[in-house]
């Protein structure tokens, strides 16, 4: 019996595949299987997969033209054959209890989808590690109603962000035909996979300890380049995840916190993209933009005054943030999220991470 299909995505990675994979292989969960997806690599990627094929009868490499890491991890997730399945990016470490732990504790619990702690590291231009930051949990079982009131909670803390840092029963994916946005090849991918997966999800486990080394390199991350397709992601994102609020029938109205998610994860991105120096739009370009996704109604913010305080005490930048943008003050708001983007920049830099 297979417990768990590791599918991992390969493009131009030769310089940190090799010590990716020998840390897989060493996994003290033996009973896996790991999928090699090689996605038109113009490297030496492929070559690498294949020979680890011949060292390990658990891998299985497929060769492919490049289609994008959505369309290489649905494949593999069609044909895997584990109970559950997992994720590594091809330049990131694992710890050896990686698949045995939480699989273990999911198996305890009975999750549809468990996951665990994960360390970001930040390497520069230099290939220099600068430091990095770990999110932990602390054990935690949702079920059923409990899932649906916690989801932003889930949301803020980091669980519904990447694929990486979780272990997902296959048929949870496989019944309700849950896959990754092939048009999705700058980002957000990860998110939209896991909060439309948890839709379904009937026990949903938050997992101690810290398995997953995860490394943001400043000039390997297709995510870090400025195009108007990278920049419509979050506007497409943002509509895709309304649709999971309406059918969790998670009421928007009241609290705040669905606007400091929508903030955090689609606001702020895009104005950080238009401050980007390699964005050449005009301001007038950047305020019909803006204006744009004003319209758009899950960047509506439905101020009140009870709730403008209220997202005052829990995060006074962002609220500045909503403000402006609900006010449509696009020059001010620029401004903030320029000086905001430098101090984020500087933190990266020094292995602080985002605030």
């Amino acid at each position: 019996m297979i417990k768990i299909s590791l599918i991992i995505p390969v493009y131009n990675a030769e310089k940190y595949l090799e010590e990716t994979l020998e840390c897989i292989i060493r996994q003290t969960l033996k009973e896996i299987e790991i999928i090699l997806v090689d996605d038109g690599s113009k490297d030496r990627s492929g070559e690498i997969c294949d020979r680890f094929a011949e060292r390990d009868t658990r891998i299985q490499v497929i060769h492919q033209e490049n289609k994008g890491m959505c369309a290489s991890r649905n494949y593999a997730m069609s044909i895997a054959q584990g109970e559950y399945i997992a994720f590594a990016d091809n330049d990131d470490l694992v710890s050896e209890d990686f698949l045995e732990s939480n699989y273990t504790y999911a198996k305890k619990t009975n999750a549809d989808i468990v996951k665990f702690g994960r360390r970001t590291i930040y390497i520069n231009d230099q290939n220099e590690d600068m430091g990095g930051e770990t999110r932990r949990f602390s054990n935690r079982v949702l079920k059923g109603k409990e899932i649906t009131a916690h989801y932003f909670d889930l949301q803020k803390m980091g669980a519904l962000s990447a694929v990486w840092d979780g272990l997902y029963k296959k048929e949870l994916i496989e019944n309700n035909k849950v896959t990754f946005y092939e048009d999705f090849r700058y980002g957000c991918e990860d998110t939209i996979f896991c909060r439309q997966l948890v839709c379904y999800a009937k026990i949903f486990a938050l997992h101690e300890g810290c398995y997953y080394y995860h490394y943001v390199r400043s000039a390997y991350s297709a995510s870090a380049k400025f195009n108007e397709k990278a920049l419509d992601k979050y506007k497409t994102a943002c509509a895709l995840e309304e649709k999971v609020w309406k059918k969790l029938k998670i009421n928007c109205l009241n609290d705040g916190k669905k606007e400091l998610g929508v903030t955090k994860d689609y606001l702020i991105p895009i104005l950080f993209m238009l401050c980007d120096k390699n964005c050449t739009f005009s301001y007038q370009r950047k305020k019909d933009y803006l204006n744009m996704i004003h319209r758009q109604s899950g960047y509506r913010m439905n101020l009140n005054l009870r709730k403008l305080l209220n997202l005052m005490r829990k995060n006074k930048k962002q609220t500045v943030v909503i403000l402006l943008f609900e006010l449509k003050l696009y020059r001010g708001l620029l401004k903030v999220a320029e000086r905001y983007k430098k101090v984020i920049d500087n933190r990266l830099k020094n292995g602080k991470g985002a605030v």
